[in-house]
């Protein structure tokens, strides 16, 4: 693709519509073996911040062109002020993550639901994203994710990872780096476009 940075950005920004209050950065400790995510705080997060004095990082089109570029790893927090949401994902671990992801997505195409199928960026998971063509309540997001679990799974083991507590969870947001994926972003958008 032969775009401008920023087009891809805006692009990016009308697929992943997520509130720019707020992101997730992942962490990791090298010396314990252990990552994850944590929202995004000026001079980092430490345990026992208070909330209500916390100094949030915004959502901008700089942070998504880093994670775009592979330079950096962000999370969006996919349910909007108004407690609805333009997308749902689902996230799938472990030794059975591709088989499971696979069954969500014939689940979801069986029922003339898009959905996008990636592997999760710790290579040992799956992600399965839904957008919708306009807002829908977090809680009909969730009732859409977790039947389609229910149908494709028949058991309710694996959780949408999504919509809870105050900002819901995070979740990595897709296709990092402009080289190995945003083809085929590009090429999802074509199949199933946007309003």
């Amino acid at each position: 693709m032969d775009s401008l940075p920023e087009t891809k950005v805006q692009l990016y920004q009308s697929l992943f519509r997520a509130p720019t209050d707020v992101c997730a950065t992942r962490w990791e400790n090298a010396k314990e073996g252990r990552a994850g995510w944590v929202l995004a705080v000026a001079g980092g997060w430490w345990k026992g911040s208070s909330r209500d004095e916390t100094n949030f990082l915004p959502l901008t089109p700089a942070s998504i062109a880093s994670h775009l570029r592979g330079d950096s790893h962000i999370g969006f927090y996919p349910l909007l002020k108004n407690n609805t949401c333009w997308w749902v994902a689902a996230d799938f671990d472990g030794a059975a993550a591709m088989m499971d992801a696979l069954s969500y997505v014939k689940a979801a195409r069986f029922r003339g639901i898009p959905a996008a199928l990636e592997i999760s960026p710790s290579g040992g998971g799956a992600h399965v994203w839904i957008f919708f063509t306009a807002p829908v309540t977090g809680e009909r997001a969730r009732q859409l994710g977790t039947g389609l679990n229910h149908v494709a799974l028949k058991k309710a083991e694996h959780l949408i990872r999504q919509l809870r507590k105050s900002f819901g969870h995070s979740i990595v947001t897709g296709w990092q780096g402009w080289k190995a994926h945003f083809d085929y972003l590009i090429r999802l958008m074509s199949m199933y476009p946007l309003p």
